[in-house]
């Protein structure tokens, strides 16, 4: 009998073609290999003016047996969609990723098996160096930044907090519905709350981008955004 339920929490914005599909299929897969726990999809409109129809619910909402679906009416950012679906999750474990599930499959698999097990409290992806050779020159260049904040700030502890993918207990929630970052910089501002617990156990997970993943690009306007975001969090 099922008993730990696991809620994967998934924003998405003007998704691809066949988008629907492609995350009922990642969903059964992680489902058929995780057969002891319940998984329950929380998935976030976040203001889409295209790609979402009633038909890509109705097919989610028949095939997934647990999901939950919130729009909203204008595009909010990252952080915002995720908190509120935060809101509503009730689960053991908290999973948050990409519309497309851009990792192996396996890298999801380990991340709730870590959490689940108790072998930490928050699960992380460092990415590969291949990884950032295929990437757009605006993303590379924040990486190059963030990659210089983490040394001096976290002090080599954690080296990769934009991989879109993370796992963490339950404990941890509210920590994460405490921040106040709307954008992709609200991973960067969930652990910065985090670095002066020092009774936070994390686990860092190489993890391996699917061939068929497609890196999207910020635009400059949205870089110098994250900028300021950054530096707001990092004088709070």
């Amino acid at each position: 009998m099922k008993s730990m339920l696991i809620d994967f929490i998934i924003p998405c914005n003007n998704p691809d073609k066949n988008w629907s599909y492609q995350l009922f299929r990642n969903i059964d897969q992680i489902s058929n290999l995780l057969d002891t726990v319940e998984l329950n999809v929380i998935l976030i409109n976040d203001g889409s003016n295209s790609g979402i129809e009633d038909k890509d619910i109705k097919f989610l909402d028949t095939h997934l047996k647990q999901f939950y679906y919130l729009n909203l009416d204008q595009n909010m950012g990252k952080g915002f969609a995720l908190r509120e679906g935060m809101k509503i999750s009730n689960a053991d474990v908290i999973v948050y990723t990409d519309i497309d599930f851009p990792y192996m499959i396996s890298n999801y698999i380990d991340f709730c098996r870590i959490i689940l097990d108790k072998k930490a409290d928050i699960a992380l992806g460092v990415r590969t160096p291949i990884y950032y050779t295929s990437i757009p020159l605006e993303r590379k260049i924040i990486s190059i930044i963030f990659n210089f904040a983490l040394k001096f700030i976290f002090k080599s502890k954690i080296s990769d907090t934009q991989a879109g993918i993370k796992a963490f207990s339950k404990d941890l929630k509210q920590v994460f519905l405490n921040t106040k970052t709307n954008g992709y910089l609200v991973d960067f501002e969930f652990l910065y709350s985090l670095k002066n617990n020092i009774n936070i156990r994390y686990s860092f997970n190489t993890i391996y981008i699917k061939n068929s993943t497609k890196v999207s690009k910020l635009t400059f306007s949205l870089l110098f955004q994250e900028l300021i975001n950054l530096f707001r969090i990092m004088l709070n």
